[in-house]
């Protein structure tokens, strides 16, 4: 297995600044609309999950929560697809941009369904690692939490008990999802670009391609991202500083900085989903294997 070139940092960077700001404002709504939806269904699935810790452990609640998650992770891969879609056509400055949020539905192929149901699968095994964590280790997860009780009201410690579940939940399911699923995120652009190949050969051809650079995959992802980071950190401290302020500047202020926070927030998202069109194709060029005649195209787009 020869080893490929790697793309450079600041060129496939150039490259998203130039795409991505002539159309953050789309690339920023069109993210909003889907987190939103998402939230909602994913805040009804896994309630249970959160619901069984204020009491007792319940199996049942587990599994009701993984069946429903499965489905709601299946079908928001599909509008995935599209949005993947829509971001390569956008970082390759191609015009038909419209239509293409649910090509991942309307797939007669069923390729796209393969792989929203892989990723659907690798999901719900990261929640059940995440679940399987929080079970092992639930009484050293209580006890940090009451560290920051300040009441000894029963509701109080309610509210903290569940939030320290949940933000360890989220944070063992967050770590696993990206950890797993990275290796075969070039499979959207696989398929997008090659109509014959079937779902399983773009699965393994996005492992072969990202598994010889996976931490330079994820390095260029903190690299483009970093600025937008320390914007959003530095946002939220100083609201933290104006939060113990009783004033109209204070407020102000406080909503102005949070307003900002929230579109860097968004510029980060909007970063990560055009840095898997952006990398994949960088890696093709610098390796030659994309065709000199769409090298051309692509290039005279630009």
């Amino acid at each position: 297995m020869s080893k490929l070139m790697r793309p450079e940092y600041r060129r496939m960077y150039e490259v998203m600044r130039l795409r991505l700001g002539k159309n953050l404002s789309k690339c920023v709504f069109i993210i909003l609309i889907f987190n939103l939806l998402q939230s909602f269904l994913f805040g009804l699935t896994l309630s249970p999950i959160v619901v069984s810790f204020k009491t007792e452990v319940n199996p049942v609640n587990f599994v009701f929560s993984a069946l429903s998650t499965s489905f709601v992770f299946f079908f928001s891969f599909q509008f995935l697809y599209g949005i993947i879609s829509y971001f390569t056509k956008l970082m390759l400055a191609r015009r038909d941009v419209m239509g293409v949020f649910t090509s991942g539905l309307n797939d007669r192929t069923k390729r796209a369904h393969f792989v929203s149901m892989i990723f659907s699968l690798i999901m719900v095994v990261s929640a059940l690692l995440a679940a399987a964590f929080v079970v092992l280790n639930k009484e050293r997860i209580l006890a940090v939490g009451m560290e920051f009780v300040e009441s000894d009201t029963e509701e109080a410690l309610t509210l903290i008990n569940s939030a320290s579940i949940f933000l360890v939940f989220c944070a063992i399911f967050f770590i696993c999802g990206i950890l797993l699923s990275v290796p075969f995120l070039f499979s959207w652009n696989i398929l997008i670009d090659d109509k014959k190949i079937s779902a399983v050969g773009a699965l393994l051809k996005s492992f072969s391609l990202m598994v010889r650079n996976y931490f330079h995959y994820i390095g260029f992802v903190i690299y483009a991202c970093f600025k937008n980071v320390m914007f959003v950190l530095i946002f939220f401290g100083i609201n933290l500083n104006l939060s113990g302020k009783d004033s109209v500047a204070a407020n102000l202020c406080a909503m102005l900085l949070g307003f900002l926070a929230f579109i860097q927030q968004y510029t980060i998202i909007a970063k990560v989903y055009t840095s898997i069109p952006i990398y994949y194709y960088s890696l093709l060029s610098v390796n030659g294997m994309i065709s000199s005649e769409k090298n051309e195209n692509e290039s005279s787009s630009e």
